[in-house]
């Protein structure tokens, strides 16, 4: 389960009084967020999702509710960023410290000198599309606050499907291109770009965060084995690689090792698989640009029919009868 910092529960918040939104329901799960470090992500996003169903924004929330942010909405990551020196010593921090914002998420980012490119990324399909607009608008909205002009990127990929609509309001807020159903969410501009001095920098700030940065990071607990794991299932699914080798060869553990230690998680590596792959089907289905083809290959499945079994075995409904109910 990936959780958020509990402050970005606040954005969303200052997001809702700003739109004047008034509903019950929403107003009370966000009080009782501001009593917990850590929320988790799906509920920031099904709350996010109702609260723009009540507002009938049909399309691009996200972008709204990113361009909201200050520094306070990121915890201590978003001072860490402001006292940077520059946009690249910032995104470097954020990637370093990303933990301290959301969890079981790693960001990549790559410089390419040669090509004078530069790319920050995340893997696909782990959030929605409401998600990634709201990053990547909060994102730049931030760095823009502290620079001269405006951040010029030269593309955005989405992970997700996305309607004309949105991608001409992303189109008018990025003024870059803009990419759905891409493999993965990534941001890219040119090396000079993220060369460009912050006006906030404060290097004697920027120690002493890094040093509170460092204590909290050492206080929090571990992503257990089990977790592990099935971040690397994902993965391996994703890649229509699933097999109980190769797992064992990337986590250096024979397969008779691995087994005893999921035994202790009173599981086993084939009721694990399935646990995953019934998650991500039902994550996958809500998009209707990914067809039911599409979708066995993405689960790892080399039939239709073996698919078609397991997904009546996990919710009662074949993936037609599914998909229509959830509209």
């Amino acid at each position: 389960m990936i959780l958020l910092t509990s402050t970005w529960g606040c954005l969303l918040k200052d997001w809702i009084r700003k739109e004047n939104i008034n509903n019950e329901v929403v107003e009370t799960q966000l009080s009782l967020w501001k009593t917990m470090g850590k929320i988790p992500l799906n509920e920031w996003i099904s709350l996010a999702e109702k609260t723009r169903e009540i507002h009938k924004i049909s399309a691009a929330a996200g972008i709204e509710i990113g361009s909201c942010i200050s520094p306070y909405h990121a915890g201590i990551l978003g001072y860490l960023a402001t006292f940077c020196d520059s946009v690249e010593k910032a995104i470097t921090y954020y990637v370093k410290y990303e933990k301290l914002f959301q969890t079981d998420v790693c960001a990549s980012f790559f410089v390419d000198e040669e090509k004078g490119e530069v790319e920050l990324s995340w893997p696909g399909k782990l959030t929605n599309l409401l998600y990634e607009e709201c990053s990547a608008s909060a994102l730049i909205t931030f760095i823009n606050n502290y620079l001269d002009y405006p951040l010029q990127l030269s593309s955005i990929d989405f992970s997700f499907h996305g309607s004309t609509e949105a991608k001409s309001i992303c189109e008018r807020f990025f003024s870059c291109e803009i990419n759905y159903n891409s493999p993965r969410y990534a941001l890219r501009t040119k090396i000079e770009e993220i060369r460009r001095p912050l006006s906030s920098s404060d290097i004697n700030l920027l120690y002493y965060l890094e040093k509170q940065a460092m204590y909290i990071m050492q206080q929090q607990p571990s992503v257990s084995f089990l977790d592990t794991l099935r971040i690397r299932i994902k993965d391996l699914l994703k890649n229509g690689d699933i097999n109980l080798d190769k797992l064992c060869q990337e986590i250096s553990l024979s397969p008779r090792t691995l087994q005893r230690r999921l035994n202790a998680y009173n599981t086993n590596w084939k009721d694990l698989v399935d646990q995953v792959r019934s998650e991500l089907a039902n994550e996958y289905i809500k998009d209707p640009s990914i067809s039911f083809t599409k979708l066995t290959s993405l689960l790892g499945y080399s039939e239709q029919s073996s698919f078609n079994r397991a997904f009546y075995r996990w919710f009662k409904k074949t993936p037609s009868e599914y998909r229509v109910s959830i509209r």
